[in-house]
């Protein structure tokens, strides 16, 4: 965790991340940031943090595109 705050995949963790959000006083939606990291060994993505609005969609919006299948090497280090 950085700063407090759980680390979801943008790409995977939207079901979760809704349903916390619909109690807007729990831990989680109080709580997260949304990576472009698409799979749980950090392998694949950008490691940049994504932003979702509900207002607008229902999908997040990340910097390079959501979703994206780019290597990555070594440790993941977060970005603002």
């Amino acid at each position: 965790m950085t700063d407090g705050k759980l680390p979801l995949s943008a790409a995977n963790s939207m079901n979760y991340l809704t349903s916390c959000l619909s109690q807007p006083e729990s831990w989680v939606a109080r709580n997260h940031n949304l990576y472009n990291i698409n799979d749980p060994a950090c392998k694949s993505g950008v490691d940049e943090i994504c932003h979702l609005d509900l207002a607008i969609s229902n999908q997040p919006v990340c910097a390079s595109g959501l979703g994206i299948a780019a290597v990555l090497n070594g440790n993941v280090v977060n970005k603002y």
